[in-house]
Parts: structure tokens; sequence; C-alpha cells
């Protein structure tokens, strides 16, 4: 594109912001790849500084419910359960990280979603000594075969999510991470769509 602005193949003013306007989307996609990249590596290598605090778990997920509302396009539901004592209920979390990763779920849920209208569920289970937090979307799911590895680095084997403009193939193995830093778990399986698991430990250590 910056060849055709420079050769002149461009003409027209509206053909110029046309090609103005695909270099800024390809470059805006390159700096979250090296944004991504760069994360990744340093989560990888022990190197992350995670900042774990105090949070009163009900009242984080009912802000990031929230946030993903404001965030929906017409007709996108977003629902959320959760049982009375998460309230208040107080946990160790990396808020900035964790929302990280339930804002990748958002933004998978929203791409691979289909034709229609996304609802995107955040259930919690509090059990004696863990947290299930369980984020459902209504899509196709993913292969069974496939599960186990969608939170490997670069795996992108659905080949609905295999253009380029998908995404990078890091944003769920970056979620692993920060996952098993909270000493937690995180998996995928399909119930009427795709819902991702995270057990999380009612108290977590900073590493």
């Amino acid at each position: 594109y910056i060849e055709g602005l420079r050769d002149g193949v461009a003409g027209t003013p509206e053909m110029q912001q046309h090609y103005i306007a695909k270099i800024h989307e390809r470059t805006m996609q390159i700096d979250t790849l090296v944004d991504r990249l760069f994360l990744y590596s340093k989560m990888n290598l022990g190197e992350y500084p995670f900042h774990f605090q105090p949070t009163a778990i009900g009242n984080w997920l009912c802000s990031v419910a929230v946030s993903w509302q404001a965030a929906a396009q017409p007709g996108e539901q977003i629902l959320l359960e959760l049982p009375a004592e998460a309230e208040k209920m107080m946990v160790q979390l990396d808020t900035v990280e964790l929302k990280r990763v339930l804002d990748n779920l958002f933004g998978n849920a929203r791409k691979y979603h289909g034709k229609k209208p996304l609802v995107l569920s955040i259930r919690l289970e509090i059990r004696p000594a863990e947290f299930v937090l369980r984020v459902a979307d209504n899509g196709p799911g993913v292969a069974e075969a496939e599960l186990p590895r969608l939170f490997l680095e670069f795996y992108r084997g659905d080949p609905a999510r295999t253009a380029t403009t998908k995404g990078s193939g890091l944003g769920l193995s970056i979620a692993a991470q920060i996952v098993h830093a909270h000493h937690g778990e995180i998996w995928a399986e399909n119930h009427d769509g795709l819902t991702v698991v995270i057990v999380l430990p009612r108290e977590v250590q900073e590493t």
C-alpha cells in the first residue's frame, strides 16, 4: 500500500484514503503482535512483574461485565451469575492482568461466534479451596481434538481462526501464563458453544 501511494497507483483522494486506512490497520496489527510477543517472552522467562492485591472478586467481576456491556454491539448480551456470598469475598489477584485474560476471551467470542447475536456469560462458583470461573459463548465451539491445543503459542488450528486479521495466536497462550502465575488452571470445553474454565485458589501467594 505504501508503494501504491509512492508510485501513484492510488490516483484519487478516495483511493488514497483507502490505502492510508489499510496501512493504519496493518500497522496496528503489527504493533499488537510485537506487544504480545514481548509480553509473552517476559512471562515465559518468569520476568514479568505481577502485582497481587486483595480483591472483592464479586465486585470486580461486576465491573468487568459492565465494561463488556459498554463495548457490546447492539443485540449482544453479557450475562453475569454470581453467588450471593461472592460480593465481598476477597482473593489475591492481579486485576489488571486477569482482566487481560477475560478481555481476550470476550474479544475471541466476538470474532468467532458466527452470525447469531453473541451471548456471553460469566459464571462464578465458590468451592472450599478455590474459585471456578466459567466464561461461555453461544458460538460454534471448537473441534474436540483442538481443545487441548488452544493455549499453545501461535496455535490457530481451526480454519475459521487462521485468517491473519483474526489475531496473533498468542492471546490464549498469554492468558494461560497469567492464570498459572495465579497458581490456577485454565482449559476449554464445548457446551453449546465454547466455555473457558478458570480455576483459581482461594489464597494466592505472590510469585
